[in-house]
């Protein structure tokens, strides 16, 4: 079994955080150092992302397991998780396959549903593998490449993250790009409804966002009938970072 990379802050009951497609905690240490007031925080680096391993497969049952192991490992009880995009599928699936290891859900701007043709993501995809990274000599440079295909800076500086020096000062990916570009019909894929899970749930949607719709709702109460919704004004996808203070305020409500 390959052990995550993970942070850890504070003392409490534990709070784990899952970073979004091509993110890592580096994503989270604002939010989860403020969590850690209150919290014992795990931010987590999931498999194929930031500095855990790569493996052969990438999809939500593979995840999923990876994170009950990690709970195993850490000899926690019950858990409270917070998880952005891909991050929230699989603390979706968590709580439905896991629910007596599940306190409370905080799910952030994704549904249980497929993802057919997200063009969003698309663009970042086909960016990141446009770039390549044998001939580039500066993140500078890498971020005007990237440009062309992602027009928001802050989401670019995330992608970036992934860029690291080996030995010979060359660039290469940290994330499993090509993996993850393989496997993008299943991370765009549905969470199974064959189950149910009671555990309190809030969803979380940003305002100028697309990923939940109205007429997702049917879907998500079926799998989480104790589920609420709450939209965080003044946000896109990247909720967290768009409007960090209202995220804070309306998770840690909900939490405690």
């Amino acid at each position: 079994m390959s052990k995550l990379f993970y942070r850890e802050y504070g003392s409490g009951k534990p709070l784990i955080i899952l970073h979004g497609l091509l993110g890592s905690s580096d994503n989270w240490l604002y939010h989860g150092k403020l969590f850690a007031k209150t919290f014992n925080v795990f931010i987590i680096d999931q498999m194929n992302h930031g500095n855990s391993p790569h493996s052969q497969s990438i999809n939500y049952k593979t995840l999923t397991s990876d994170l009950f192991n990690f709970i195993k490992s850490k000899n926690l009880s019950t858990v409270n998780i917070i998880g952005h995009s891909m991050g929230g599928k699989v603390a979706m699936k968590f709580a439905l396959d896991y629910e007596r290891l599940v306190n409370k859900l905080v799910i952030v701007d994704i549904a249980p549903k497929e993802y057919p043709n997200n063009l969003n993501f698309n663009y970042i995809i086909q960016g990141i593998n446009s770039l390549n990274v044998d001939s580039i000599s500066t993140r500078k440079e890498a971020d005007d490449l990237l440009s062309k295909y992602v027009s928001e800076r802050y989401i670019r500086n995330f992608l970036i993250k992934n860029l690291k020096r080996n030995s010979l000062k060359n660039f290469f990916w940290k994330s499993n790009v090509k993996l993850i570009t393989d496997s993008m019909k299943d991370l765009y894929s549905s969470i199974s409804n064959d189950s149910t899970s009671y555990s309190k749930v809030l969803f979380i949607k940003g305002e100028k966002s697309n990923y939940i719709l109205d007429n997702d709702w049917d879907n998500i109460i079926s799998l989480f009938p104790k589920a609420k919704i709450l939209t965080i004004n003044n946000s896109g996808h990247w909720v967290h970072f768009d409007n960090p203070e209202e995220f804070y305020l309306n998770v840690m409500s909900f939490l405690k």
